[in-house]
Parts: C-alpha cells; sequence; structure tokens
C-alpha cells in the first residue's frame, strides 16, 4: 500500500464553535494532506476537500515515510498574515535498525507553511486560488543555511531569515504568494557530527514557545560497549531542537541556525513529558536519563568542543569515530557503516548549553496556569 496512515490526525476546531473544521494527517508514502470540513454547510457535503500539503516523495529514489501525526502550530508573517507551520520527520520504523538511508538519501525533518488554513474565506475558495497544495522537496528551502548557495553568503542571520518568509502580493489571487513552501533540515547531524548514516526520526515532536523538540535516533550510537554474543540494546537516541517557524535561529551563538541537542539515551527514546515538580504540576519538562541539574553541568559533556554535546553516561559514550569513520557500533570488534562523519565543532547541530528554561514549558495562558485539586 502506498498511502496507508498509521499515525494519529491532527484535528483543529478553526472557530472554537466545538466541530471539527480541518483535519491533518500523513502517511507511509511521504504525503501530508488536509481534509477542509465546512460543519456550517447547508445541502452541501460537509468534506470541502482534500489537498495534499506535501509530496515529499516526488521524484526520490525512496519514498519518505511519515509513522506520526503532523504537529501544526501558527505564526505571522511579515506581511501579517497567520500561517501554520505543519511538522512532519520521517524514519522506517518498521526497521530501526536499517543503514539504507545514506548521506546523498537521508531523512529529513519536514516543516510545511500551509498559507491556506487561516484563510477566512478558504471554504468558499476554488482549488486554483489554493497556494499550499502538491509541494514538493524542491519546493522547500534546504537547511542549514551554511550550506545553501542562495543563503550561505547573506550578510547576516536577520537577512537569513527574511529571504526565507520573503513573499509579494498576486493580483490574480487576490493575496500574497511566497518564494518558499517551507524548509527541510536533513538528518544526518548526531552526537556533534555531520555525515551520520541511518539517522532516523522516532516519535511525535513538539512544537512549544517557537521552539520545536524532536527525537532522532541512530543504529550507531554507543552507550556502552558489550560482547557481540550478548544481548543488547542497539543504537541510542538524541532530544533535537529547532527554532520556529524558518528552521533558523537569530541567536548568533547557534553558528549554524539550530537551537541544541543532548542525548536521550539508549535504544529509542521518543519525547516524555512530566511535571516540574510536586508543587508545579502545571509547569511541564522533558524527561530524560539525566536530571536537569545533571544536563547543565559542562562536567558531565562528553568532549564539548569537539561537538560531541550529550551526556557523559560512560566513557566510551558517543559515536566511535577514527579517520572521520565510525569504528565501533557497540560491539567487540564491530565497524560501523558511516565513513565521511566530520565533527561540526557547533556549525550544525548546535552546542549551546542546556538552560534550564530550554527545557521547561511555563505555561502563558490563564486556563494553563490553574489546575483543579482532585
Amino acid at each position: 500500500m502506498n498511502h496507508s496512515v498509521v499515525g494519529g490526525i491532527t484535528a483543529l476546531d478553526r472557530d472554537d464553535d466545538g466541530n471539527i473544521d480541518h483535519l491533518y494527517y500523513a502517511d507511509l508514502g511521504g504525503s501530508v494532506y488536509r481534509a477542509d470540513l465546512n460543519s456550517g454547510a447547508t445541502n452541501t457535503s460537509l468534506v470541502k476537500r482534500v489537498v495534499r500539503v506535501l509530496d515529499a516523495s516526488s521524484g526520490q529514489t525512496l519514498p519518505y515515510r511519515f509513522y506520526e501525526r503532523p504537529i501544526v502550530s501558527f505564526y505571522t508573517s511579515p506581511y501579517q498574515e497567520i500561517f501554520a507551520s505543519v511538522t512532519v520527520a520521517s524514519g522506517d520504523r518498521s526497521t530501526p535498525l536499517s543503514m539504507l538511508r545514506d548521506t546523498d538519501n537521508p531523512n529529513y525533518l519536514f516543516n510545511i507553511f500551509d498559507y491556506d488554513i487561516a484563510q477566512s474565506s478558504i471554504f468558499s475558495y476554488t482549488n486554483d486560488k489554493l497556494i499550499s497544495k502538491d509541494k514538493t522537496v524542491n519546493d522547500l528551502v534546504s537547511l542549514p543555511f551554511k550550506q545553501n548557495n542562495a543563503l550561505k553568503n547573506l550578510t547576516s542571520r536577520k537577512a537569513v531569515l527574511q529571504t526565507i518568509a520573503k513573499g509579494a502580493y498576486n493580483d490574480t489571487k487576490k493575496r500574497y504568494v511566497y518564494d518558499y513552501a517551507g524548509w527541510r533540515y536533513p538528518l544526518t547531524y548526531f552526537d556533534g557530527y555531520s555525515g551520520v548514516e541511518g539517522v532516523k526520526s522516532v516519535g511525535e515532536p513538539l512544537a512549544y514557545g517557537n521552539r520545536l523538540f524532536t527525537t532522532v535516533y541512530s543504529p550507531e550510537m554507543v552507550y556502552d560497549q558489550t560482547n557481540n554474543c550478548s544481548a543488547r540494546v542497539v543504537g541510542g537516541s538524541e532530544r533535537q531542537v529547532y527554532c520556529m517557524p524558518y528552521g533558523v535561529c537569530d541567536d548568533i551563538e547557534s553558528l549554524d541556525g539550530t537551537a541544541g541537542y543532548t542525548r536521550a539515551g539508549k535504544g529509542i527514546q521518543e519525547l516524555t513529558l512530566g511535571a516540574y515538580s510536586k508543587d508545579q504540576r502545571n509547569v511541564k519538562m522533558l524527561i530524560g536519563p539525566q536530571s536537569l541539574a545533571d544536563q547543565v553541568k559542562i562536567a558531565n559533556r562528553n568532549n564539548n568542543n569537539v561537538g560531541s554535546g550529550g551526556l557523559n553516561q560512560t566513557d566510551e559514550a558517543g559515536l566511535q569515530v577514527t579517520n572521520n569513520t565510525i569504528v565501533n557500533d557497540g560491539t567487540t570488534g564491530s565497524g560501523g557503516k558511516s565513513d565521511n562523519v566530520v565533527a561540526t565543532n557547533g556549525k550544525a547541530t548546535s552546542d549551546s548549553n542546556l538552560g534550564y528554561e530550554k527545557y521547561k514549558f511555563i505555561p502563558k495562558r490563564w486556563y494553563e496556569l490553574y489546575e483543579e485539586e482532585k
């Protein structure tokens, strides 16, 4: 089956009337869809349309697979138009140990800008007036920006952001049309190295406070050494953080635009939220293998200057790299596949310190601030 939907469905109520107005879903064929439901329609179909927002596998040798529901967050463009950022990430969860994806055909984190959903007249639009439909990877700006020929020579981070967000008013459509339909970031960066093969997205991302949190998994990650005749947990995960909505942070310490990363533990470790404390149960934080206090200690980082910006669980934790080749995947005498890995020195995956606020989700609205005692 080319279009099996195995993840959840993201449902949105645009006017707070208790009825679902839009559905987003993704499939194993690399497509993302939006269904528009006109609950106020009379004598017409409830379903106004189903539009393919992204066809990521179009023209690709290997189809992308989306196992989780799209994450939708809303922002305002420089032209004061509200738009949705629709986030999906690829990875073959059926075969997590697969190394089929190399640096020429990697998995990606995709962010698609849906400029149609917030239009007040969307239910009266004909399909030719839609601008966020049937987009391919070629319609998305390729990040990191310092490896993008159209962006790398711009003189400031502000200029990069302005270029990604640029649009112009279209007299025919009577609305703004934008140069880019979103952005994509290759999942070839792991544990402070670039050129890592076989990295894949695992679990559902989280968009909060203009940041996107996601977990990626590498079969070549090592947390300890195990005899190859013994049972073991293969590979490991890390949390990666990106700036929303344009995928580029304005913080100059982030040399190539991302917002940081930290190791998440052995095997597949999806994002997990828990209460910040027994007295602040409405404040959430990401749960990991070490306490937040330990995470922010530089002494707990393994070779921080080179870019292995994770937690030092063992003396041998991390990608085992010699002469740009992964020489040990965690079993005695067993080497990895990636043979062109390069320490990023913060250029691709930021090694900025993990402060308390980055992983602490503070309620901003009145209905989040109060929790009824049970």
